[in-house]
């Protein structure tokens, strides 16, 4: 079944996304973002999560050493038990509060004052 392309915004996003459901051309359905369960992407230069909220089944996302400062586009992947933004320009972390099934959350190196939004 096809569903509705998405079109990432951001390059290195889409190399990722690309590589992870293997297909170097051609358009990303919602569906191919859809199966991921596994994202990573470090030192990527990504600086724009969008099309990522389609990524329901993701357990794993890891986006280190980028450029990512906003990471409200996928705050809805309740699947998530492992997210790694660590080194980037991230200063909100209020979106990740309804990532309730986390086990693991790394966000060292970032521009984070108050985390009292994860208490």
């Amino acid at each position: 079944m096809m569903t509705n392309s998405v079109d990432p915004p951001d390059a290195g996003l889409e190399a990722t996304i690309r590589g992870a459901i293997g297909k170097s051309e051609g358009d990303i359905y919602e569906s191919d973002v859809q199966r991921l369960t596994n994202l990573v992407a470090l030192e990527r230069n990504i600086s724009d999560l969008t099309c990522l909220e389609y990524a329901t089944g993701l357990t794993e996302r890891r986006f280190g050493h980028a450029r990512i400062g906003d990471i409200s586009p996928p705050a809805n992947l309740t699947n998530l038990t492992w997210l790694h933004l660590g080194a980037n320009q991230i200063s909100n972390i209020l979106p990740s509060v309804n990532l309730t099934n986390l086990t693991r959350l790394e966000l060292d190196i970032s521009q984070i004052s108050d985390i009292s939004p994860l208490v």
